[in-house]
């Protein structure tokens, strides 16, 4: 891999505070995004001055450092520099504690910490609808056909499936399995369950519990809803069971309680804010 940002990315390590000050990295399509420990460790000005930064500015509780579209190159070097120096940007943070985030900033910083790894399977299906509909207006194809039909869902699975890939971006910000998550955007899409949604009839769990019939495709809120639910639960569960029995019953309750309060409570609350 070439070294090319390597300096670049050591300047902005340091500018930030070091490796010690940072308790998270990432990257979005031209930001590098820092979690601080000390925002008053930045420097703010030898940023601004720095040829290979175009703008810095802190808002949700992150330093967001404006590179520009190779800052994913950037951010390879920042992430083995802070690995390097024993700080990697994807684990636990530090045993300093952080300041305390208010509401709105851990809000922000949720919702942009899930979608920013999201980003680019979004703008890739935007891209193929796109390109679809050039087509289409230069008479290439036309809508009735069958390489509009397959062009089309090469495009619209990354939209209706978009519940799947945020519960396990969601996961990893929150520090919980993944694919647990993954397994409870699932059962949201399940066919099983679309065809009850499309039948209409009322649906009760153990002939008590009404479920309310809603189609979790496209959607956003509720499967991030359920796994800000879902998380803590799961750590909570990770931390009473005994380890011989947690690779088995964690998921299994996790699927079972979380499951039914997605398809209950959680996941209508999220349709209706949505």
């Amino acid at each position: 891999m070439s070294k090319e940002y390597a300096p670049l990315a050591a300047r902005i390590i340091e500018l930030v505070g070091g490796p010690g000050n940072i308790t998270s990295a990432f990257h979005c399509q031209t930001r590098l995004r820092f979690s601080l420990i000390n925002d008053a460790k930045v420097d703010v000005a030898g940023l601004e001055a720095d040829d290979g930064v175009l703008q810095v500015m802190n808002a949700g509780g992150m330093y967001q450092v404006v590179i520009g579209m190779h800052v994913k190159d950037v951010f390879d070097e920042v992430e083995d520099a802070l690995k390097a120096a024993g700080h990697d940007p994807g684990a636990a943070p530090p045993a300093a504690p952080a300041e305390k985030k208010g509401p709105l900033s851990a809000a922000i910083d949720f919702v942009a910490g899930t979608f920013t790894p999201v980003i680019p399977a979004i703008a890739g299906a935007g891209m193929v609808r796109a390109v679809l509909s050039l087509l289409v207006v230069f008479n290439v194809i036309s809508r009735e056909s069958q390489t509009y039909l397959v062009l089309n869902f090469f495009a619209d699975a990354v939209f209706y499936f978009l519940p799947i890939m945020l519960a396990v971006s969601a996961a990893s910000k929150l520090k919980s399995n993944q694919y647990i998550a993954a397994g409870l955007g699932a059962l949201m899409l399940h066919p099983t369950w679309i065809g009850l949604v499309t039948e209409g009839e009322p649906v009760r769990l153990f002939d008590l519990i009404p479920v309310t019939l809603a189609s979790y495709g496209y959607s956003v809120i509720p499967i991030m809803l359920v796994i800000l639910a879902a998380a803590p639960f799961e750590r909570w569960l990770n931390k009473v069971m005994p380890k011989s029995l947690n690779i088995v019953f964690v998921p299994m309750i996790v699927f079972l309680v979380m499951g039914t309060l997605a398809m209950t409570v959680i996941g209508p609350l999220g349709t209706f804010l949505g």
